[in-house]
């Protein structure tokens, strides 16, 4: 049976064309019947939103003017919280697209681009984020020892459900004064981070979008027949030519595959080391073949 699915999205004016084929590709290969709204960050023009309206089917644009004042209301008890949100704009997608209602929704970032058709998992009561294929967060191997609460493993918030009832206002203004220097706040993974304390504290495991069907792009990516999505992340977006043409070739298959989830683990203080050094050691190998 089809579900009717809400999902959300945070969008700015740069790379348009991109952010549209991407999601385009999300509502045209799903099974399930989809609405979307998207969460400008201040940036769109008018004919911008008009666009975005008028070439993806059932979206709505929610603007940043429109939300504000709602939103540092429901932040004004929470000093850090406000704090974290006029440092990074990436924030919106943990405070803005969470606070709007009482709804329950999946996020989408605008970089993933879908391969073939799909039926995406039932909303339960456990989150559910992408499987990353390294530790990106905004702490380094040091900080971490100091850190007491637990994060999960591997973990990427471009793609994710979290239960309205687990999102912790208290908790996220705890973990901000415990833990997050001011110069951390406006880290470009600092949002995903939190994301990833807030995935780990739950009284439910924390599940994953199957890592062989859900990936992150990569210099290596190789496209098969079991790969849904991809998060074309922009230090592998040139991998956006290969995996389309990979898609184009899967054209006519009218298969609707279901997104199948892993259970998520918890990040051990020698895992994130080593999975640091071992980053650092690909990244020199690349540097020299080039």
């Amino acid at each position: 049976m089809r579900k009717q699915i809400l999902i959300r999205t945070l969008l700015g004016s740069g790379n348009l064309d991109f952010s549209i084929e991407c999601l385009s590709s999300f509502l045209t290969n799903s099974y399930d019947d989809l609405r979307l709204e998207i969460f400008e960050d201040g940036s769109l023009k008018t004919e911008e939103i008009l666009r975005l309206e008028s070439s993806l089917k059932k979206t709505t644009v929610i603007t940043r003017k429109s939300r504000e004042e709602r939103v540092l209301q429901a932040l004004s008890g929470y000093p850090k919280c406000l704090e974290f949100r006029a440092s990074n704009v990436m924030t919106f997608k943990l405070f803005d697209t969470m606070l709007q209602d009482k709804e329950k929704f999946i996020y989408l970032d605008t970089d993933v681009f879908f391969l073939q058709k799909f039926i995406l998992p039932d909303l339960a009561s456990f989150p559910i984020f992408m499987q990353d294929n390294q530790v990106a967060f905004s702490f380094n191997p040091i900080d971490f020892l100091k850190v007491k609460i637990n994060v999960m493993a591997k973990f990427n918030a471009g793609f994710y459900y979290f239960p309205l009832e687990q999102f912790d206002l208290h908790f996220i203004e705890s973990t901000l004064n415990a833990v997050y220097p001011k110069q951390m706040l406006s880290h470009v993974w600092a949002e995903q981070t939190m994301w990833a304390f807030l995935a780990a504290r739950t009284t439910s495991k924390t599940h994953y979008l199957h890592p062989k069907q859900v990936v992150i792009s990569s210099h290596d990516l190789v496209p098969n027949k079991d790969l849904i999505a991809v998060h074309l992340v922009s230090a592998a977006r040139h991998q956006f030519v290969n995996v389309k043409s990979y898609a184009k070739d899967l054209e006519g298959n009218e298969t609707f595959t279901p997104i199948l989830l892993t259970e998520g683990t918890y990040l051990s203080k020698t895992g994130f080391i080593q999975n640091r050094l071992v980053t650092k050691f690909k990244s020199g190998l690349r540097r020299l073949k080039q």
